[in-house]
């Protein structure tokens, strides 16, 4: 595999997404409960890319 952390790869991936979003203005809209579901979906291949970014754009807000 090609992850930089023995564990805690989507955690991070998501805390970073979250923080860059934040410093831009923006929120996300998910409770704890989605955004847990959202990154098993990604991390297990079943939401495409494309899938994810119309996704994230519902749940953005300014």
């Amino acid at each position: 595999m090609n992850h930089p952390f023995i564990d805690g790869n989507k955690r991070t991936a998501f805390a970073v997404m979250d923080t860059f979003l934040r410093l831009n203005g923006y929120s996300l809209n998910l409770t704890n409960e989605q955004a847990y579901d959202l990154v098993m979906q990604v991390a297990q291949s079943q939401m495409s890319k494309s899938d994810l970014a119309g996704y994230l754009e519902k749940a953005i807000a300014p």
